[in-house]
């Protein structure tokens, strides 16, 4: 662990980084990634120039940290509701000969857990793969309606379990959708989707782009703050 003034980082070179990147998260806090042979003395500068963003995601993190809850206190659930679709599922879980565990739909509103369930981490590993699966089926075609009723276009759309974002929208208007969305309601959602869509325009945060999107959603604001405190609607064993 590094320190600069107020910020401790971790360095984490990677072979596949191609240029330096910034992540903030609950497990590491920040780490500043670099492609192999990258000069650490260039690190603080970066760091400097970053600071807005940083001391942001920090803030993010600490308020994200309130609802956190250790690992060995989590509950696997007995039901999930995904309000963003509009779905109730009840689950059971079945023991299987298998080691691994894998999260089947039986029917339209049964969800079956099946393998080692004694395995707590498998079986959360199992329901957020049923998750991304969900929210591919569900939230991208959403995303396209919104964006074609809005005349906003992107050129594609992934799913992630993001720790810090809901979503966020690339240089190349690749827009990265968080599967935790299923939980919040679907207003919610539908202003996610504008603010990253509107990015497809404005790259940044600055008061033209604010200003396109509250032509969008004339209630962004308020939306925008409202979403600050939507973690606690995502189940703690999501992670």
């Amino acid at each position: 662990m590094m320190n600069l003034g107020l910020f401790e980082y971790r360095v984490r070179k990677s072979p596949r980084a191609k240029h330096l990147r910034l992540k903030m998260s609950l497990q590491n806090g920040l780490e500043v990634i670099v492609p192999k042979g990258f000069d650490l003395n260039l690190i603080p500068e970066v760091l400097r120039k970053n600071n807005r963003w940083i001391r942001t995601a920090k803030r993010k993190i600490e308020h994200q940290a309130k609802f956190a809850i250790k690992e060995s206190d989590i509950i696997l659930p007995d039901h999930i509701s995904l309000p963003a679709v509009g779905e109730n599922w009840s689950l059971q879980y079945r023991t299987g000969k298998a080691a691994w565990v894998g999260a089947y739909e039986d029917g339209t509103a049964q969800l079956s857990i099946r393998g080692n369930i004694q395995d707590k981490a498998a079986c959360k590993a199992a329901l957020k793969r049923w998750l991304t699966r969900k929210a591919k089926e569900t939230l991208i075609s959403r995303l396209e309606q919104v964006g074609a009723d809005n005349s906003l276009k992107f050129n594609k759309a992934i799913v992630r379990c993001q720790k810090t974002r809901w979503a966020s929208c690339s240089r190349y208007k690749t827009i990265s959708l968080n599967l935790k969305l299923l939980f919040l309601p679907m207003p919610l959602v539908r202003y996610v989707f504008l603010h990253e869509l509107c990015h497809t325009i404005h790259m940044n945060h600055s008061q033209k782009y604010w200003s396109f999107l509250a032509v969008k959603e004339p209630e962004c604001r308020s939306l925008d703050k409202e979403l600050r405190d939507a973690w606690r609607l995502v189940p703690p064993w999501v992670g």
